[in-house]
């Protein structure tokens, strides 16, 4: 008898997925956690407030009144006229697009209809006015 043993040399065929399904589920955590963070901070409003508002849902695009008349397409300054191509553009990707219209409390009523109407024109139906509770 020799004191030789001999090792057997077998390929693993098995592959460890619980570090991939540890990590999967930590990174679903970090996302659902920040998710939460994510404001529309980009651009200051003070929104008229209303009584009887009802949870926005995922709005497609955003347009903003600021203060002073600016416009805002999502967090990029736009005019009139850019905005109206800019929604031509969009609404021909997403024919049921849906905008939503956050405008400063101050902002006569006329611009606000001047936006939705620019709205409408570009083939938009479905439009939502942002306000607080």
């Amino acid at each position: 008898m020799g004191g030789r043993f001999r090792r057997e040399k077998r390929t693993v065929t098995e592959i460890n997925v619980t570090p991939m399904v540890d990590i999967t589920l930590v990174l679903l955590i970090i996302f659902m956690v920040t998710a939460t963070f994510v404001s529309d901070a980009g651009i200051k409003v003070r929104l008229p407030k209303a009584s009887s508002s009802e949870a926005a849902g995922a709005a497609a695009l955003k347009v903003t009144m600021g203060a002073g008349g600016e416009l805002f397409l999502m967090k990029d300054r736009i005019n009139e006229a850019g905005l109206r191509s800019a929604l031509e553009r969009a609404v021909r990707g997403n024919p049921g697009l849906r905008i939503m219209i956050a405008a400063d409390r101050n902002i006569p009523y006329g611009k606000v209809v001047a936006v939705i109407d620019i709205a409408k024109k570009a083939g938009i139906t479905r439009i939502g006015l942002s306000t607080e509770r």
